[in-house]
C-alpha cells in the first residue's frame, strides 16, 4: 500500500507541476503578446513621426532652395545688417565692460576701501589712523 500510495501521489505532483508549468506558460505568452503590441505601437508612431519630419525637412529643403534662387542682394544686405547688429552689441559689451574695469582701477587707487568694508570717503590714512586707537 506504501508503494501503491507513493506512486499516486507522484502522479499527482507530476500532473500538478504539469498544470502549473502550463499556467506559468500562458502568462509568459500573455505577456509576451502585451510586449510584441507595445513595440509594434511604438514603431508605428515612430514611422510615423519620422515620416511626418521627413515631409517637413523636404518642404524645408524646398523653401529654402526657392529663397537661395532668389535675389542675392536682398541676402547679402540681411547678411550685412546683421552684421553690424552684431558689431554695434560687441561694441556696447566693450565699453561697459572698459567702463566696468575703470571703475575698479579707480577703486584700487583709492587703497581699495570697497574690497576692505571701510567707507568709501575716507582715505587710506584715515582708516590706518583709526585702527592704531
Amino acid at each position: 500500500m506504501n508503494f501503491t500510495q507513493f506512486f499516486e501521489n507522484l502522479s499527482h505532483d507530476i500532473n500538478g507541476s504539469r498544470a502549473a508549468r502550463n499556467a506559468d506558460m500562458q502568462g509568459i505568452r500573455a505577456h509576451i503578446q502585451e510586449m510584441r503590441g507595445n513595440v509594434e505601437n511604438f514603431l508605428d508612431t515612430f514611422r510615423s513621426k519620422h515620416k511626418q519630419m521627413a515631409r517637413a525637412l523636404k518642404h524645408e529643403a524646398k523653401d529654402l532652395k526657392r529663397r537661395l534662387r532668389g535675389d542675392d542682394k536682398a541676402r547679402i544686405k540681411a547678411a550685412h545688417e546683421m552684421m553690424g547688429e552684431m558689431r554695434t552689441r560687441i561694441g556696447g559689451v566693450f565699453s561697459l565692460t572698459r567702463g566696468m574695469l575703470h571703475d575698479l582701477a579707480a577703486d584700487l587707487r583709492r587703497g581699495g576701501e570697497i574690497f576692505r568694508g571701510n567707507s568709501a570717503t575716507s582715505s587710506p590714512k584715515e582708516s590706518r589712523k583709526k585702527k592704531r586707537q
